[in-house]
């Protein structure tokens, strides 16, 4: 159906339905309800009762069921609007028995006034990876292993390194090149 045709041809708002369970496609919200074309001519006012949170848009198609008292959306058919989850005591997503996986085709984000991650082994995989920071601190109970095809490092001010004991090791040659160089 067009919304653009004359008046005669939009639907209708005065019209009972004894029983009715099927696709509805969204025309307007309203808070915390939509109203929807059912049987391509009738408008009704449906209220959410998914079992999931969505915000439905403008041209969704929804399945909803109800009668001459109330109706309900009940499920998405074709939807472009957004989920989420939203509770001021907060939401954890867990999987016990398995693994938890985001997914997001156009990228994910974390977005927090501070994001802890706590686990036994991280492991980092990407083609390119960008960290800025306005400082950073390591600390390593271990050893830190760096393997890297090469090793380029600019620092704009000094560049300390403090250790007990400094082993420089090159298989061909080491340059350095400086104005003055102090040793001991």
């Amino acid at each position: 159906m067009n919304l653009s045709t004359p008046a005669a041809a939009q639907p209708t708002e005065a019209v009972t339905i004894d029983r009715y369970l099927g696709p509805a496609r969204v025309v307007r919200l309203e808070e915390g309800a939509v109203v929807v074309v059912i049987d391509g001519e009738t408008l009704v006012h449906a209220t959410l009762a998914l079992a999931f949170p969505y915000r439905p848009v403008i041209g969704d198609q929804l399945l909803v069921i109800g009668d001459e008292q109330a109706f309900f959306v009940i499920g998405v058919l074709e939807g472009r609007g957004r989920s989420g989850l939203s509770n001021d005591a907060g939401v954890t997503l867990s999987a016990e028995n398995g693994r938890l996986r985001l997914v997001g085709d156009k990228g994910v984000r974390l977005q927090g006034r501070s994001v802890d991650v706590q686990t036994e082994e991280l492991e980092t995989i990407a083609v390119d990876a960008l960290q800025i920071f306005g400082e950073q601190r390591k600390q390593v109970r271990g050893v830190i292993k760096t393997e890297a095809g090469q090793i380029d490092e600019l620092s704009q001010g000094a560049w300390l390194t403090q250790a007990k004991r400094f082993i420089l090791k090159s298989l061909n040659a080491v340059r350095v090149k400086s104005n003055t160089v102090r040793l001991g």
